[in-house]
């Protein structure tokens, strides 16, 4: 089913997805790479970013090919990873950072998601960019999850977006 995705901005296989739509072993750098470029073709996406467990993520993107080494210290459980890694990517493009900004930011996300056992949500309070409180309103974002996107490269744009409109409360983060 992979016509499904033809057209996609972005696609996250995980190693074992792109093997078997590739037909390619992946054990290396070098074999992502391929393995990224032949997926891309294959499914008719813009963007591939493969997670490999241990071995980091390949992100192939209009603007450059990237090798994202892990950065999960221990590895407890995998539970949620791939979850955690499309929640981060969306949250660091939606602070307007590049793909290879957002996968950076996933990346780390995913290392703190592997550390824990069972399925965890990751928020900025235990990103390993520093502790930050935990965000509970609207008036808090800012000085919460936009320094730790910012250590990441990135900026939060459109915070009103994740409140309804008429919500007063949402600040205007520019």
């Amino acid at each position: 089913h992979v016509g499904y995705y033809g057209g996609a901005s972005l696609v996250t296989p995980n190693h074992h997805e792109a093997e078997a739509v590739t037909l390619m072993r992946i054990r290396s750098a070098d074999e992502a790479q391929q393995a990224a470029y032949r997926f891309r073709d294959r499914v008719g996406c813009e963007s591939v970013l493969i997670t490999r467990g241990e071995h980091g993520m390949w992100l192939l993107a209009p603007d450059g090919e990237f090798d994202l080494r892990a950065e999960a210290q221990e590895v407890s459980d995998v539970t949620g990873a791939g979850d955690t890694v499309i929640a981060a990517m969306a949250i660091g493009l939606a602070g307007g950072g590049s793909l290879q900004q957002s996968a950076r930011l996933a990346n780390r996300a995913a290392g703190v998601a592997v550390s824990r056992f069972g399925p965890t949500a990751v928020s900025a309070a235990v990103m390993p960019m520093g502790p930050a409180p935990a965000i509970t309103t609207a008036e808090n974002v800012r000085g919460t999850i936009a320094p730790t996107l910012e250590d990441a490269g990135l900026r939060l744009k459109h915070v009103r977006a994740i409140y309804s409109e008429s919500d007063a409360a949402a600040p205007n983060v520019a």
